[in-house]
């Protein structure tokens, strides 16, 4: 037999640990999100990560950000992100 493994969803944390990260970190938002409400979410990014986030909105829904022009704002705005805190070269 193959051991089993669970995730219990009442144990899961996302965002555990968050506080002591000390990289920056970019978090894409879609403002018309029914999966995950961008009130909470800010809220939860807030508390969470502190000052060393860089927080993105988007006209968008959940899954819009994966295709057209979501896509295409979400990839620029990530190498912005990375070229202004790597050493990138484009």
């Amino acid at each position: 037999m193959r051991p089993l493994i669970l995730i219990r969803a009442d144990k899961f944390d996302p965002l555990g640990g968050a506080e002591e990260m000390r990289t920056p970190v970019m978090i894409q938002v879609a403002r018309y999100d029914r999966v995950a409400p961008i009130r909470q979410s800010l809220d939860n990014i807030r508390a969470n990560f502190g000052g060393t986030v860089e927080i993105q909105t988007y006209p968008i829904g959940h899954f819009d950000i994966y295709s057209g022009e979501a896509f295409h704002n979400s990839v620029r705005d990530h190498l912005g992100f990375f070229s202004s805190h790597l050493r990138l070269r484009f």
